[in-house]
């Protein structure tokens, strides 16, 4: 009984078989002719520059990825782009304002106004170097070169000079192992791990040490405060909820007409000098920064200690590794965060960050 051949080799066969009929087959880098077939990926090295040259793949994309890919189209646009990156850039430096505005000039000064001075002096200078640290790291994420792959002519290509460049078709020039399009920002980055949202750049080989050093801040300064108030509020939980009970048994049955009142009375209310709703909106708009960041520090680094990104982990899972090599945990975070002591890896870096090992085209 003859075998059928499944849908995903009939489209390989025929995109092999369209490539071939073109003519014959030239490497993009060098010229020369290629000799030999094409792998199960579509691709075919040549054995002069050593430069990959593949195919494209036939056959209609998921839904999924076709509105993916539609959504990024849009948002690649430079008008939509500049326009959407302003408004998360000012919403990320709004939430951290808001943080520190409430609770530490709102909120805490109330707080530790019965403690001693030199715990009080060391609270003040604990919160502006998280403050310091959180802003700083976040504007080099945001304004730094993430490792844009420059053009440059190839000129002439020596033997196995081209050791794992591919050739990109959005960007029309060949690109370095373990760099990728992006497609919102149109262009090639060096070590790519993904775009951002949250800071309207890439996160690349230029920027990847100020993203996720900022993730640490973020992360350690949401906790001080999420612990700070915490702690207050538990330490005078009974006197709260005793105080409320007095105000709540002067106003009048609650009910449909009379539950304005209460929103105000509660709102206008203040315990010890402090507005407690203040602290409810602090402790929620804490709690929400400290998932987010903390879910990507963790997965930042996973990625560090196995000496990936999320590309090319997801690459290998698909059975397509490229790019960056599995090192040693200390070695894969020196790559990134810089060498000397662990210490260090978390201070603020005053000069960008420029890993060995580019090479450009």
């Amino acid at each position: 009984m003859e075998m059928l051949p499944k849908a995903d080799d009939t489209e390989d066969l025929e995109s092999k078989a369209a490539f071939e009929t073109q003519g014959p087959l030239k490497c993009w880098a060098c010229g020369r002719g290629l000799d030999g077939s094409f792998d199960d990926k579509l691709e075919m090295k040549c054995t002069f520059c050593s430069a990959w040259n593949g195919c494209q793949r036939k056959g209609e994309k998921p839904v999924l990825l076709q509105l993916s890919s539609a959504i990024s189209e849009l948002v690649s646009i430079p008008l939509v782009r500049r326009t959407w990156s302003c408004f998360m850039v000012l919403l990320v430096l709004g939430t951290i304002n808001a943080i520190t505005g409430m609770g530490v000039f709102y909120i805490y000064p109330d707080f530790l106004g019965g403690t001693s001075g030199l715990f009080f002096y060391a609270h003040w200078l604990s919160c502006v170097w998280l403050w310091t640290n959180t802003l700083l790291n976040y504007a080099q994420s945001v304004l730094r070169d993430p490792g844009f792959v420059t053009a440059q002519r190839l000129g002439n290509v020596g033997p196995g000079a081209l050791e794992g460049f591919r050739f990109c078709k959005a960007c029309g020039q060949g690109k370095p192992p373990g760099s990728h399009h992006c497609r919102i920002c149109r262009q090639c980055v060096y070590d790519m791990d993904h775009h951002c949202p949250f800071i309207g750049n890439c996160v690349g080989r230029g920027n990847r040490r100020s993203f996720v050093v900022f993730l640490f801040w973020a992360t350690v300064s949401v906790a001080y405060v999420l612990a700070i108030t915490t702690c207050y509020c538990l330490i005078h939980m009974d006197d709260i909820i005793q105080n409320l009970s007095d105000i709540a048994a002067k106003l009048p049955p609650l009910s449909k007409n009379t539950l304005p009142i209460y929103v105000v009375r509660f709102l206008e209310h203040s315990y010890g000098g402090l507005h407690l709703h203040a602290a409810c909106v602090l402790l929620l708009l804490s709690c929400t920064v400290f998932a987010m960041t903390g879910a990507l520090l963790l997965k930042q680094i996973r990625l560090l200690r196995s000496g990936e990104t999320t590309i090319s982990r997801l690459q290998s899972r698909q059975g397509r590794k490229r790019g960056l090599s599995t090192a040693g945990s200390s070695a894969s975070f020196e790559k990134v965060l810089g060498s000397g002591p662990c210490w260090t890896w978390i201070l603020p870096e005053l000069y960008p960050h420029r890993a060995s090992g580019a090479k450009q085209v």
